[in-house]
């Protein structure tokens, strides 16, 4: 079980509060990490966001892991989360517009029923891939993320490596 994640972002409080958004919750300061936020679930599960400057790097301190600022660091990252939302697929999009981000729906494997799944990539200050899944995409997910499902896609997957993602970012 993923509890949470950390991301950079150029502006932390927008990023947390357009998470905390799709989340229907509130976000936060986060000051082990100065400059920071979070964006919580409140799923009972204690699911969050955390949200560094970008250019910040976690290091192990003495004792614990420390934050670093560290400004060579280029915006892009091969890093990148799936969350779920509690708000409508229009919805994400107009929220995602009203930050000035890309958002678009795609599919990811393939477009047989029970073989892949929808979802929404928002492309955070242009540079971090936010897949955001409704109700309805979260379910699919559930049914097609498994060991089992994967292993007998393996000869599928292989066949599109490398091209999965240009070719699942078409429209739905």
């Amino acid at each position: 079980m993923l509890f949470h994640a950390s991301i950079p972002a150029r502006d932390p409080a927008r990023v947390a509060d357009f998470l905390a958004g799709l989340w229907g919750t509130q976000a936060m300061e986060f000051p082990p990490c100065p400059g920071s936020w979070i964006a919580f679930a409140d799923d009972g599960a204690g699911t969050a966001i955390e949200v560094y400057p970008a250019g910040t790097v976690i290091e192990a301190g003495p004792r614990h892991a420390e934050f670093v600022r560290d400004g060579s660091r280029g915006a892009h990252t091969a890093t990148h989360i799936a969350i779920g939302s509690v708000m409508a697929e229009a919805d994400i999009h107009l929220l995602a517009g009203r930050n000035g981000w890309e958002s678009r729906l795609c599919r990811r494997g393939d477009p047989e029923p029970n073989r892949g799944f929808s979802l929404i990539e928002v492309w955070i200050e242009g540079s971090f891939m936010v897949e955001v899944l409704t109700d309805r995409m979260a379910a699919e997910y559930r049914t097609v993320m498994n060991s089992a499902t994967w292993r007998a896609a393996l000869p599928a997957l292989r066949a599109y490596a490398g091209r999965t993602y240009a070719l699942a970012a078409a429209a739905v």
